[in-house]
């Protein structure tokens, strides 16, 4: 899979009254008309107690699986060369595919002091 130039952005939103769903809807409109490339995008509403969560990627599972591995020996090399580069790729490709990814764990972590009534989006895209 080839990837190209990433960005990720975490926008916090205070008012949940005040959504309108103009971010969602632009982002699906440069994805289908293929301006960019999601890779992952969480966005996280507190009502109270409650956290809802909506996840959404352009990848399919193989893709998804490729990308644990990549990721995975990149932050292996960087922590100990070529052998942790080695050591990370393996970690990355068995890491569970069902278990909350790592912009997913950000976004609920974000709204863990933030105030009822609050949202988070964190969003990792190919442009």
């Amino acid at each position: 899979m080839a990837i190209g130039p990433i960005q990720a952005f975490v926008i916090g939103f205070p008012d949940n009254d005040l959504l309108e769903g103009r971010i969602a809807e632009e982002l699906a409109r440069l994805s289908e008309i293929g301006q960019i490339r999601i890779i992952d995008a969480v966005f996280v509403m507190r009502d109270g107690d409650d956290l809802a969560v909506l996840s959404v990627s352009d990848l399919d599972d193989e893709q998804r699986a490729e990308l644990r591995t990549v990721v995975g020996a990149l932050v292996g090399l960087g922590v100990a060369g070529g052998d942790g580069a080695l050591a990370g790729a393996e970690l990355g490709a068995s890491a569970d595919p069902d278990a909350p990814g790592a912009a997913e764990v950000l976004a609920m972590g974000l709204l863990g002091d933030h105030p009822d009534g609050s949202s988070a989006l964190v969003l990792a895209n190919e442009h």
